[in-house]
């Protein structure tokens, strides 16, 4: 009984030491989200322009600047 905590409590520490390597590894990928996040919005918003444009047959620039 006593050999079984021992061991459960040596794996709990080395799943903690894991978990803590693995946020460590992670966390440039956390810091990228919002830019990830902001250019899915751009590309969702230039895609409707795109589509919208194709549907009136007329050109899109994203420089032009929209009312």
């Amino acid at each position: 009984m006593q050999f079984e905590v021992e061991i459960h409590k040596h794996r709990i520490k080395e799943l903690t030491e894991h978990k803590e390597q693995l946020e460590a590894s992670v966390e440039h990928y956390m810091e990228q989200q919002s830019l990830f996040k902001l250019m899915k919005f751009d590309l969702e918003k230039y895609k409707k322009v795109y589509e919208m444009s194709r549907e009136y047959e007329t050109i899109y620039s994203p420089f032009t600047p929209q009312s």
